[in-house]
């Protein structure tokens, strides 16, 4: 199957949506930046190619002012969001995370105190995202992250969005009960993963346009209001030539349609409908470089 052939089943979909005068929204996390690097300037390239800004996960206990200032001028293309404290592994084997229920809770509080700290000096008093290593998060650090200062949290869909999705894909006659969101902080999260990482290579092409369908579905049965963002997940790093080569297909395939709007990493408190976060703590002690 040619690679416009797998596509198509997107195409179909999306016509669905404009048929219904729907339009469906998606935006782009990146994770693991820490400093310049041949990767993130593809990365940026990338960005600049199909006009987008990308949620770009720093990870602020391993980066300095010069990456910080070097992403100063970025900020067309990069929305920086706090990736965990120093991207460290306290999980167990196949359950990697800094951030699980591994480490005593405040341990967990501590280090992310520290990360929210350190962020807010490198970048000023933009709000603040959280988005855990590896996805992982205990669900009492993520009900204390407000109370840290941070705006909001970024990882996969919940659990109980996670349940309905299931139940709805293989249930296709289930009445469609709108899930809400009451989650304190508010939820930005990814759904769609480009890399196969028991195999570390990309994802075949068929896969990938399978979960596009199942989420935009998801969206327009009404499980979920169709205007909440799809979430994109890159991780500049380990891209290779294939992975590459699939994120711009689908960007490409998405862009091409009339019913596709891409959000900017900056913009999806908007596009979620979710008040205006304030900034309630931001330190500015980090311009020489040292880590709190």
């Amino acid at each position: 199957m040619s690679a416009v052939e797998t596509w198509q089943s997107v195409v179909r979909e999306l016509d669905l949506w404009q048929d219904r005068g729907l339009r469906a929204k998606f935006w782009v996390r990146d994770d693991d930046a820490h400093e310049m690097s041949p990767q993130l300037a593809h990365l940026h390239h990338f960005a600049d190619v199909h006009n987008i800004k990308i949620g770009l996960a720093v990870i602020p206990g391993r980066m300095n002012t010069d990456f910080a200032d070097v992403l100063a001028g970025m900020r067309n293309r990069f929305h920086p969001m706090c990736h965990g404290w120093t991207h460290a592994d306290y999980g167990p084997p196949g359950k990697p995370g800094e951030f699980g229920d591994d480490r005593p809770f405040s341990n967990l509080c501590s280090d992310a105190e520290r990360a929210y700290a350190a962020f807010s000096g490198y970048f000023g008093s933009i709000p603040v995202i959280f988005v855990p290593p590896n996805g992982r998060i205990t669900p009492a650090l993520r009900e204390a992250l407000p109370r840290i200062g941070f705006a909001a949290v970024s990882t996969g869909r919940s659990d109980l969005e996670h349940k309905v999705f299931r139940m709805s894909s293989f249930l296709p006659w289930m009445p469609a009960v709108t899930i809400t969101d009451s989650a304190a902080p508010p939820r930005l999260d990814v759904h769609i993963d480009v890399i196969d990482w028991n195999r570390k290579m990309a994802r075949d092409r068929k896969s990938v346009a399978t979960e596009i369908v199942d989420n935009l579905r998801f969206r327009r049965r009404g499980f979920l209001r169709a205007h909440r963002p799809i979430g994109l997940l890159t991780h500049h790093l380990v891209h290779d030539d294939k992975i590459w080569q699939l994120c711009n297909e689908l960007l490409d395939t998405l862009f091409a349609h009339k019913a596709v709007d891409f959000v900017a990493a900056d913009a999806l408190f908007e596009a979620y409908d979710y008040a205006p976060p304030s900034v309630t703590y931001v330190r500015t002690d980090m311009a020489a470089g040292g880590h709190v």
